[in-house]
């Protein structure tokens, strides 16, 4: 079995589609809208290093919505 890949662009267009969703995710955990474009900034880096970890037969906002969540929950704690 061939493992596909996504690729730098295929990223930025998923992020792109599901970033009003990601922000959503953010904004229910922390509540602020002045530190949720940070968090999803924050995601994104995660997520382009960790491309090689993406399964494709998966959802991206899937994928994707556990990082922001990861990141906003760390966020939150750090107050």
């Amino acid at each position: 079995m061939t493992v596909r890949r996504l690729t730098n662009d295929a990223f930025a267009e998923a992020f792109s589609t599901h970033a009003r969703a990601l922000w959503c995710v953010a904004a229910g955990i922390l509540g602020h809208r002045d530190v949720v474009e940070d968090v999803l900034q924050e995601g994104a880096l995660i997520a382009l290093r960790k491309l090689d970890q993406f399964d494709p037969d998966t959802s991206f906002f899937a994928w994707m919505g556990r990082i922001v969540r990861y990141v906003a929950l760390n966020q939150a704690r750090r107050g």
